[in-house]
């Protein structure tokens, strides 16, 4: 059975730092935004500030990142090692969805993504974790 997703984020990835934008269930008129550096702390800082804004748990999260490449593969491999669920998506789909390009930014962008997440939520696949033959927890 599936999880029904009803928080969405978005997640613009750059060499340094990730911006981060969550849409909650029931409040998406008030994104949340934050941006982290883009290493295993920055990650961790991350989850930790998702739990704080959706009570502790975050299973009914999907997060989509824009598949920028390698920039985004150790978020990718941190979500799935943490069981979130992320689905990484083509650049061109997203901004084919985006209704005011004029402005651009790494948190519009995240936002963008976001919108995009909830509006496509039905046709996003996550990404599932490669299966290891090591099977410590």
């Amino acid at each position: 059975m599936s999880v029904k997703f009803v928080h969405f984020a978005g997640i613009d990835v750059s060499k340094s730092k990730i911006d981060i934008c969550v849409l909650l269930s029931g409040d998406v008129k008030h994104p949340y935004s934050n941006c982290f550096e883009q290493s295993n702390k920055g990650f961790a800082d991350m989850k930790k500030w998702l739990r704080s804004l959706m009570g502790g748990t975050i299973k009914k999260l999907l997060i989509c990142v824009e598949n920028t490449g390698h920039y985004n593969e150790a978020l990718v491999h941190y979500l799935n090692g943490q069981q979130i669920a992320v689905s990484l998506e083509n650049a061109a789909n997203i901004k084919r969805s985006i209704r005011d390009i004029r402005k651009k930014s790494d948190p519009k962008d995240a936002l963008d993504i976001a919108r995009y997440a909830k509006n496509h939520s039905d046709e996003l696949r996550p990404k599932k974790k490669p299966i290891t033959s090591n099977h410590h927890t």
